[in-house]
């Protein structure tokens, strides 16, 4: 039988990590959770239950699930010394069947 398959396009999704906040003198997590929050642009509606993969430079954090508002927290109490050296973080969301990958930086600010 001739006919045609339809595949539903992904929705295209953004991901905004928030900047990691310290104090440089003397040095210190002033803010202690990187987080970064995940919306569907399409519906414009935050994506919770989602992965969340936290790296900077090439060593992973962590991981953490977005929550009801899209976001996910991960402790950065031990890790900073490395967000530090290498001028923030990067957030990454794989994608899924339905939802396009998406990434963003965070950068290191000092109050």
């Amino acid at each position: 039988m001739n006919g045609f398959t339809y595949v539903a396009a992904g929705h295209a999704t953004s991901l905004t990590a928030t900047p990691a906040l310290a104090k440089l003198f003397p040095p210190q997590v002033y803010f202690p959770f990187l987080t970064a929050t995940l919306k569907d642009l399409v519906t414009g509606l935050p994506v919770p239950g989602q992965t969340i993969t936290f790296k900077t430079g090439t060593q992973v954090l962590g991981t953490a699930s977005t929550n009801a508002q899209g976001t996910a927290k991960l402790d950065e109490t031990l890790t900073f010394p490395l967000i530090l050296v290498n001028g923030g973080y990067d957030a990454t969301f794989a994608g899924t069947g339905t939802l396009l990958p998406s990434s963003a930086h965070g950068e290191v600010v000092a109050p």
